[in-house]
């Protein structure tokens, strides 16, 4: 058992253990799927990483971080996000599978490194959000020093560049330095082209329903390059939340062409300050 489980152990009961393999070979069942071609791919470490249940929570996930904690006035905290769900990385592994073998080897290589799996992770909230019939390609297209943009969305002869970003790590700019917040943008920026006939934009990763600043952010949304990135959604595994745009955009067509991509809320909150 790691630490970081037995610590969770001693706060909060768990009621089931398992592997990570065990869960998704059941999941696989369940499915009648074979599961096996898929596991095979992943490291050892990871298909034998524990999972578990909890009983605040039902749901099977599965621990595979590092340990980061600190005490704080004699209080163990523990930083950071280390349990993954289950059911989430059981389908991020089929849509592995509609990727070319290059890339798909990629990211199983990532997602082998601890210091990187729940970043990699998170590149995939978009796919969970795209249409059926819609095809995708990962880090395809080159762009300013060889650089690639994280998701080509493709429909017939529609395309769709997406690069995605973290809440935390935008949040925590907009309340730090201003230099180093306009690198960071000005090569996020630089990443796309200008003047494509087809849009680009960004996906902010957030999982609990809450942005800090959001006028701040919309500000920096602002600020960017109208004619390289058209607009900015928010979202996370199951929900997006919002949608920013440029005051002087073609609101009704961004929105428009991102539905014949995604599968958008009805009522869908659009921040557009003019």
């Amino acid at each position: 058992m790691s630490k970081l489980i037995d610590f969770v152990e001693r706060a909060i009961p768990i009621t089931n253990k398992s592997s990570l393999a065990c869960q998704l070979r059941t999941l696989a069942t369940y499915e009648e799927e074979d599961i096996d071609e898929i596991l095979k791919f992943l490291p050892y470490q990871l298909r034998n990483t524990e999972a578990f249940t909890t009983k605040l929570n039902p749901e099977w996930v599965y621990e595979y971080a590092d340990f980061n904690s600190c005490y704080v006035n004699d209080i163990l905290c523990v930083g950071g996000n280390t349990f993954h769900n289950v059911k989430f990385f059981y389908k991020i592994l089929h849509y592995l599978n509609e990727l070319d073998e290059k890339t798909k080897d990629n990211f199983y290589k990532k997602f082998a490194y601890k210091k990187q799996h729940q970043d990699t992770l998170a590149e995939f909230v978009p796919l969970f959000h795209k249409k059926q019939h819609t095809q995708i390609a990962a880090n395809e297209k080159s762009y300013k020093d060889g650089r690639t943009i994280d998701w080509t969305f493709i429909n017939n002869d529609q395309e769709l560049a997406l690069e995605v970003k973290h809440k935390q790590i935008i949040e925590q700019l907009i309340k730090n330095d201003r230099i180093i917040q306009k690198s960071y943008f000005k090569r996020t920026e630089d990443k796309f082209k200008s003047n494509t006939q087809y849009f680009q934009g960004l996906w902010m990763v957030d999982h609990d329903n809450h942005i800090d600043n959001i006028e701040s952010l919309q500000k920096r949304f602002e600020k960017l390059d109208h004619l390289k990135i058209h607009f900015c959604i928010i979202g996370g595994w199951q929900n997006i939340t919002k949608i920013l745009l440029h005051p002087n955009s073609n609101q009704q067509k961004i929105i428009d062409t991102l539905k014949t991509f995604f599968v958008l809320p009805d009522k869908l909150d659009v921040i557009c300050q003019k």
